[in-house]
């Protein structure tokens, strides 16, 4: 999600303030989830949440590319039509 946030806030100048937000969604469960496990000397379970980290994380650019790639030709036509 965050990643679809970043390629919109590039192809549209409304959905900057969203970049943030889906960022944050994306990334402070698994970094609170991390902690709190840690601090109740729960091993396991914070490993689990590093990888969830990692892989929402690792997830991020791909899914800008996605995004940047299926709006491309339609934010090309509104600028062409302007």
């Amino acid at each position: 999600m965050a990643g679809t946030a970043g390629a919109l806030s590039i192809m549209e100048s409304k959905a900057a303030t969203l970049v943030g937000v889906f960022i944050s969604v994306t990334t402070i469960p698994a970094v609170a989830a991390m902690g709190v496990h840690l601090a109740a000397g729960n091993s396991e379970r914070a490993w689990g949440a590093t990888l969830q980290l990692v892989i929402n994380t690792s997830c991020l650019p791909g899914a800008a590319a996605q995004v940047s790639f299926s709006t491309k030709d339609s934010s090309w036509r509104r600028f062409r039509h302007s």
